[in-house]
Parts: C-alpha cells; sequence; structure tokens
C-alpha cells in the first residue's frame, strides 16, 4: 500500500516532492527541514497522495461526530410533528410526554450500531497510520502488508460476537417465560461459549489465510491429548453431559420436589456433575446426573392433583352391605372435601374387586384438585380417611382392615 512506484509518485504526490525539495529546505532551514519532513513524508503520502480512496474515512468520522445527534434531533422534534398532528376525526394521536426516550427505543440501537460500526473503521485507519509510523522508524514487523487487515477481522470478530450475543438474549428472553430466568442465563452462557469458539476458529482462519500461520501440527499434539483425558475421564464427562441436558431442558429446576426411586425429595442444587437431593428429614444426599436423567422420576412441583387411593378388607358377612356402602363412602368424601374431582375428568369410584380367603376387598379411588406435596395435602388425606370410616360406621359393618 506505500510502496509506490516512481510513475505514480510523480503522477499523485507533487505537494510532496515540492515539500521536501532542495529549494524549500534552503527556504526553511536546510538539514534540519529536510529531517523533519523525511519524518512526515510517510503520513503525508497516506493522506495526501492517496486522498481519493479515503472517502470512506471522512464519512466514518462525520457519522461517528454527527449521526447521533442528528437521530436525537429527528426523533424528539421533527417526527413529533407528525406524530402529534391530529387526524381526520380531530384526535391526537401521541404526545410527547407519552413517548419512551430516545436511548430506551429500537430506533436508537440501530443508530448506534452503524456509529459503533463508524468507530471501528477509524479505529483500524489509525492502526494503520501506526503501523506504517513504526515501520518508518525502521522496526520490522512480520508480514506487515497484511497487519492491518488482521487487526481489523479481529476487531469485527468481536463486535459482531458481542452483538450476535445481544440479540441472542434479547430472542431468549422473548421466546421463554418469565419464571425461567435461570435457565435463561444458562442457554445464554453456553451458547457465548459457542460464539467464543466460533470466533477463535474464524479469527484462526484469518490468520492462516493473510499471515500464513499454521497450527496442524498443534492441533493434531491437542487432540491426541484430548482422547487420553477422555478416555481417563469417561464418567466424569458423562456427568458433565447429562448435567448440561438437565440444566437445559425443563425436565427438573432447582427448588422442584420429585419422585424419585419411590421417595419424595427436594431439589436442592442442580449441579455440573451430580444433584444434591434433600428429604423430609431434610438431609441432604448427591445424585450423579446419569443416574438422574436415566431413572424413572416424577415432577410434583408440575401436579395440579392429588389422588387419595385405599384398598380395604371387610367380612364376608358385609357383602350385602357393600352396595349402599360404597354410595355412602362417595357422599362423604364429597361433603367432607369439597375440592373432591366429580366432573369425570379424574376418577372417583368405590367398588368391590376382589376376594381374598374369608374377606373381601374394596378399592377407593379419589382425586383432588390440591397440590400432591404439602400441608394441605396431608390434611385434605386425613379429612378422606376419616370420611371413609365414617360411612364403614353408619353401615354397622364389624370390622375392616387395609388390604
Amino acid at each position: 500500500m506505500l510502496k509506490l512506484s516512481a510513475i505514480q509518485q510523480n503522477a499523485l504526490t507533487p505537494p510532496i516532492r515540492d515539500l521536501t525539495s532542495s529549494s524549500f529546505l534552503e527556504l526553511r532551514g536546510g538539514a534540519a527541514t529536510e529531517a523533519a519532513a523525511s519524518k512526515f513524508e510517510p503520513f503525508i503520502q497516506k493522506f495526501i497522495g492517496g486522498s481519493h480512496g479515503n472517502e470512506h474515512i471522512i464519512a466514518a468520522i462525520i457519522l461517528t461526530i454527527l449521526l447521533k445527534p442528528a437521530a436525537k434531533l429527528y426523533y424528539e422534534h421533527i417526527s413529533s410533528i407528525f406524530q402529534n398532528s391530529k387526524g381526520g376525526d380531530g384526535v391526537v394521536t401521541k404526545t410527547n410526554q407519552e413517548r419512551p426516550p430516545f436511548t430506551g427505543t429500537r430506533f436508537y440501537k440501530v443508530v448506534e450500531t452503524i456509529a459503533e460500526a463508524a468507530r471501528l473503521l477509524i479505529i483500524v485507519e489509525a492502526f494503520d497510520l501506526l503501523k506504517v509510523s513504526v515501520l518508518h522508524l525502521g522496526v520490522k514487523l512480520p508480514n506487515s502488508e497484511n497487519l492491518t487487515d488482521v487487526f481489523g477481522w479481529g476487531i469485527l470478530l468481536l463486535w459482531g460476537s458481542r452483538k450476535i450475543s445481544a440479540l441472542k438474549l434479547y430472542l431468549l428472553k422473548k421466546m421463554m417465560p418469565v419464571n425461567e430466568s435461570r435457565r435463561v442465563s444458562f442457554i445464554n452462557n453456553l451458547s457465548d461459549y459457542l460464539l467464543l469458539f466460533i470466533g477463535i476458529f474464524a479469527f484462526y482462519e484469518v490468520l492462516n489465510v493473510e499471515m500464513g500461520y499454521s497450527a496442524k501440527s498443534l492441533l493434531g499434539l491437542l487432540s491426541l491429548c484430548t482422547a487420553a483425558i477422555a478416555l481417563a475421564t469417561k464418567d466424569i464427562i458423562t456427568n458433565f453431559l447429562n448435567g448440561v441436558i438437565l440444566s437445559a431442558s425443563d425436565r427438573i429446576y432447582e427448588g422442584d420436589t420429585i419422585s424419585f426411586e419411590g421417595e419424595v425429595q427436594k431439589v436442592t442444587k442442580l449441579g455440573w456433575l451430580e444433584t444434591t437431593l434433600s428429604g423430609g428429614d431434610n438431609v441432604l444426599f448427591t445424585v450423579p446426573n446419569t443416574e438422574l436423567v436415566s431413572a424413572k422420576l416424577s415432577n410434583l412441583s408440575r401436579v395440579e392433583t392429588c389422588q387419595v387411593l385405599q384398598k380395604l378388607k371387610f367380612p364376608k358377612s358385609a357383602m350385602d352391605k357393600l352396595p349402599k356402602l360404597s354410595a355412602d363412602i362417595k357422599n362423604e368424601i364429597r361433603s367432607a372435601c369439597p375440592s373432591v374431582i366429580t366432573d369425570n375428568s379424574h376418577p372417583f369410584s368405590c367398588y368391590w374387586i376382589d376376594f381374598h380367603k374369608d374377606q373381601l376387598v374394596v378399592t377407593i379411588n379419589a382425586h383432588f384438585r390440591i397440590h400432591p406435596v404439602g400441608d394441605a395435602a396431608l390434611k385434605n388425606q386425613q379429612q378422606c380417611l376419616l370420611a371413609i370410616d365414617r360411612a364403614i360406621r353408619r353401615n354397622e359393618i364389624e370390622s375392616y382392615a387395609g388390604a
């Protein structure tokens, strides 16, 4: 870019030759002026000799200085003239007091993005100017002719990844429910790491193309090391991947109550390698994420109904009383438990189902619109059992027992 032929210098930079000519130097003090002119010659060649190619720099400077004030003036004054005008029915559409501030609008974000891009161009040109001065001082730089391009690509990748990350977070918040802020944060951080990996790989390609650097041998060594580590830490990696699956899915959250291996447990902490659970006695224990993913569990925090299921044994002498007993049990449950579901969306039944030696087996199945975990569910279950006992006593049945 700076190595001009003699013909190009004669055609493009006559003012420079005049500034460094002997007649000019004699008028300005001879050797001292000649040294000063020679030091400033690269800058003069860049901005005077190549002025026909610097329109983009001028445009970037104008955008950086004037774009945001002009956009703010348009938003706050000029556009308000049209928006505050009365329509055909004489109703004012919108007032300035109702409009959000300029910095809180999408229009501002677009203007800010354009201004940032202009500032990046100025930074790249400033770097190129610094490179020119360093080279003129005699400092040797590797592949100096492509150094500015590499710097520009690096800044562009960094700025672009920041913009993509901000847009990604905005879309995640729009698409996911408000109560899943932790999951939004996890997915956002995970995708940021992915963007970082893509950015590093892209910059490596720029170095490979522009500077001729190659890291094939280093990548080969890293591949061998990665394979050895993967074999040695197979279980750890499996647990980590399953932890990612649990965190990214909506299967369980921290604070949820789950039924795991027949026991009701509370998820205290959802970790990368293992998950901490606590039982009714508040004793904490950890479960590997692999075991938690493969196990059959129920998330009781997502259930809005609870069930009371009982099997009772009656003597054979109560056989004739069972039809009336079934109706009385259901009536007692309706009276004692207002939350019982009787709209046929859930089972509500009481039937004689089996013989057991000298006994008759009756099953009672009732569902209630109550969360299955907590004092309310336990109180409801107690009221239901008391209602069953009252119905049995009312029918004067001698004895009964649980199946």
